[in-house]
């Protein structure tokens, strides 16, 4: 099958930018105007950043109109007001905000009103007027009542009703959910439990679509759409669980449903490739098919914080044209008649040349029937108009919030107006788009770039942490925080699953001996102490201690004063190999370290996962840092001697090791007296 060539894609874009010069409307171009206005100037973006957050943020009204004040005098009157509401702001700098019962109020309500076109207000008149005007207009709306991820089960549960009730509007006819919206508490190591609960919810959901149906334009009785949202990474195997273990109950094998695939990750080929399995064995055993809601991805910041807060990979793409690769190859595959018959698509992006491509793709495998065209409510209204004049399916991304919640829509404001004035987002500069123009050319070369390499994108996954591998040696010379387990990557679960199994010892397991250490002997006759696992009802032993006597305790002093080893007189180079080295072992003994922790003292394997980063973190760090000390000439360095540490149970890991390396880095000699609690830890 002839592929789709480029040039073919430009000439149809030209095709839509002229249309759109026809069906743009005088305000529509205002608006337009006042759009690009706002992002060449980082400045007001930032202003109305920070006035959209604080004013949802600050309650007591003169604090608030304070803030806006000093906002105003840090950043300035924003270029993009038109001639009234830069009149408003002057007028509030210099003298408005002491009357700040009547200013505030009035701020709150101009914002609200600017931000009607994108937000939808949800109050029964205002929301029903749209969706008529909408259906009138024939362009459907994905209805997502917004909402910020849940901390508590009242919350969830509230949330988790409003969709419910939502369903039994009867203009209402589709619907974006969010697990993280309805369950407030998804953890990676309660997997399983968390997808049974996440499953009995989201089929109440779907039950419901199926029971309050809708008549569509033929007056057909049709159920209501829900598709399922993707967010945060750490989510999207859930996600996807989820939402294949509802739809393999025999109750909803003649439902539709959809799902999110975000094409700013790498691994998005994988989870199209399970979606498409899926949903080609569903409708060869007369199940009904699918759709994926294909999105660029809206997630790009709060990925990047963590990934550097927690020292994992980034899962996102480096740069914008491998998202755009990853995006078209995905449309290819999905277009494939074979494929589009299963699995519907929804082609979520207002890059005219991604929407010419996807148009030309379908009309060449001739799959139009299956594929949509989604856009954001509120953003350049006018080219949804432009498509459907071409008898193209749009869905319209419409976000909802009543005036009490409006707090849950600044965040996706920020976000959407972060992501909509990127330097690289299309947005940006198809505000005034001209063909011809260095705007259309930088445009155009990105295209060209995307469609170039988007068979040899690479689409192996970013994160790919194995706590089954062992981490090899290595001496470094900067520091490094030892990354924390992700127990959201499937591999990590089964090897905390394994880990469970492994210390989850029982009345027949022969408890193991831990010795009396002295010197290079480890003793093993004498009193003994016996720990059982607090984890279960019956009383388990897991092992048990020898206590050191007198004599002991005098033979470590000894040998310790003697220092037999040379460790004091070690040069500094081959004290921080020994240190790094055990760090490395540390590393390769984490699952034990957290699986005794567990045992010993009830500590969960999250605790106790960072408690073994911070320890391996100590070993570095510390013979890292007495080189600084020993670059300045003003400062000398010498043992204290014999250094005796106590550690209390609390921390059973992190403290001891901290103790014990800190004084070896000096070149101390150490002798170590483990909390009685956790002593086999230590």
């Amino acid at each position: 099958m002839e592929k789709i060539m480029k040039e073919t894609v430009i000439e149809h874009v030209k095709l839509l930018l002229e249309e759109s010069e026809r069906e743009i409307t005088p305000a529509e171009r205002k608006e337009q105007k006042k759009y690009a206005m706002l992002i060449q100037n980082a400045n007001d973006k930032n202003l109305l950043s920070r006035m959209l957050d604080e004013s949802s943020q600050i309650r007591d009204t003169r604090k608030l109109a304070l803030r806006i004040r000093h906002l105003l005098k840090i950043y300035g009157i924003p270029g993009f007001f038109n001639r009234f509401d830069t009149f408003l702001m002057v007028v509030f700098e210099k003298f408005g905000y002491l009357f700040d019962t009547i200013a505030v109020p009035l701020f709150k309500k101009k914002l609200r009103q600017d931000t009607a076109k994108v937000i939808i207000n949800e109050k029964k008149s205002v929301f029903h007027r749209h969706l008529t005007s909408r259906r009138k207009e024939k362009i459907g709306q994905n209805v997502n009542l917004l909402g910020e991820v849940v901390l508590g089960d009242r919350e969830a549960d509230h949330r988790y009703r409003h969709y419910v009730e939502a369903l039994t509007n009867p203009r209402i006819n589709y619907i974006s959910i969010k697990i993280s919206g309805i369950y407030a508490q998804i953890s990676a190591l309660n997997y399983v439990q968390n997808k049974k609960d996440l499953c009995e919810r989201l089929a109440v959901i779907y039950r419901q679509a199926m029971t309050y149906r809708y008549e569509d334009e033929k007056g057909n009785q049709q159920d209501k759409f829900v598709n399922l949202d993707m967010e945060e990474y750490k989510d999207t195997h859930l996600t996807l669980d989820v939402f294949k273990e509802v739809l393999s109950m025999p109750e909803f094998k003649q439902y539709s449903a959809g799902i999110v695939i975000q094409a700013y990750l790498p691994d998005a080929w994988s989870f199209q490739t399970e979606l498409l399995e899926f949903a080609t064995k569903r409708v060869a055993e007369g199940g009904a098919p699918l759709k994926m809601r294909l999105v660029k991805g809206a997630n790009l910041a709060m990925e990047t914080v963590v990934s550097s807060l927690k020292g994992w990979e980034n899962p996102i793409y480096d740069t914008k044209i491998d998202v755009d690769d990853n995006y078209l190859r995905i449309l290819d595959r999905a277009c494939k008649p074979e494929n589009a018959s299963v699995l519907r698509v929804g082609v979520a992006s207002h890059n005219l040349f991604t929407i010419s491509y996807a148009h030309l793709l379908a009309q060449r495998n001739k799959v139009e029937d299956y594929i949509s065209f989604e856009m954001l409510e509120g953003m350049a209204n006018y080219l949804p108009r432009v498509l459907k004049s071409l008898n193209k399916q749009i869905i319209l991304y419409t976000p909802v919030v009543s005036d009490a919640n409006f707090l849950n829509a600044v965040s996706y404001l920020v976000r959407r107006l972060d992501e909509n004035t990127g330097k690289d987002n299309f947005l940006s500069y198809s505000f005034d788009l001209k063909y011809g123009s260095k705007t259309w050319e930088f445009l155009r070369e990105q295209f060209e770039e995307a469609y170039k390499q988007k068979d040899t994108v690479s689409i192996q996954a970013r994160r790919t942490q194995n706590r089954n591998n062992a981490q090899d040696f290595k001496v470094y010379d900067t520091f490094h925080n030892e990354p924390d387990t992700n127990f959201d990557l499937p591999v990590n679960r089964r090897w905390a699953d394994n880990l469970r199994i492994k210390w989850m010892k029982n009345a027949t397991t022969r408890p193991y001996i831990v010795p009396v250490q002295v010197g290079a002997d480890r003793i093993e006759t004498g009193k003994r102490l016996s720990y059982v696992d607090h984890n279960q009802n019956d009383e388990v032993t897991v092992c048990e201690v020898v206590l050191s006597d007198q004599p002991q305790v005098a033979a470590m002093i000894e040998i310790a004063e003697k220092d037999p080893s040379g460790w004091s007189a070690m040069e500094p180079a081959a004290v921080k190999e020994i240190l790094h080295r055990t760090a490395t072992n540390l590393a390769n003994k984490r699952g034990d370290l957290i699986g005794c922790m567990s045992a010993i003292t009830g500590k969960t394997f999250t605790e106790g996962d960072v408690e073994v980063s911070e320890a391996i973190d100590f070993c570095r760090y510390y013979p890292l840092s007495l080189e600084k000390f020993r670059a300045q000439q003003t400062v000398e360095l010498r043992p204290k001697g014999l250094v005796l540490v106590i550690p209390p149970w609390n921390f059973p890991t992190a403290i001891p090791v901290g103790g014990v390396v800190a004084a070896l880095a000096g070149g101390n000699r150490v002798i170590l007296k483990p909390a009685t609690v956790a002593y086999p830890i230590a």
